[in-house]
């Protein structure tokens, strides 16, 4: 696995460990980290953020939003992190991320801010659409439609 593939995975699975431990989105997760530029956090210190625990990582992040809001309003949950099937979503996410970053030539973080805008986005983490279980060059195309058309293209077979 590449460096890239690496710091993606681990900003994902850091994102949806906030997300669980305060039982809201990873839409909302994303958003509220990018916003206070947790993700920058995580970024710039990979080298030593993806040794601690997740825990470690997450409490990390609530310091930085702390630091950059001053209406920090999350309520911690005490709650799992999620099941085979939001893994399976957590990993489309990693893998669309790593296509459009290196297709594009543009940092991760900026992909991973173009998913979780997307629409693809909402149909990958919606379990009724099955997306998640299609292939990443798939979802890629999809994807790809959504910026060509404004939105996503399936052809019928």
């Amino acid at each position: 696995m590449n460096l890239l593939k690496k710091k993606i995975n681990y900003t994902v699975a850091c994102i949806n460990e906030f997300a669980a431990r305060f039982n809201i989105s990873s839409k909302e997760a994303f958003n509220y980290l990018y916003e206070n530029e947790s993700i920058a956090f995580l970024k710039e210190n990979y080298d030593i953020e993806h040794t601690l625990s997740f825990d470690d990582a997450v409490d990390d992040l609530i310091l930085i939003c702390r630091k950059n809001e001053e209406d920090y309003c999350f309520i911690e949950e005490d709650r799992t992190a999620g099941t085979k099937i939001r893994q399976m979503m957590e990993y489309m996410i990693e893998d669309i991320v790593e296509i459009i970053s290196e297709d594009q030539g543009i940092e991760y973080d900026v992909a991973l801010a173009e998913v979780f805008k997307s629409q693809i986005y909402e149909k990958i983490m919606d379990e009724e659409t099955g997306l998640y279980r299609e292939s990443p060059a798939y979802v890629y195309g999809l994807y790809q439609d959504e910026l060509n058309f404004g939105m996503i293209v399936q052809a019928e077979i």
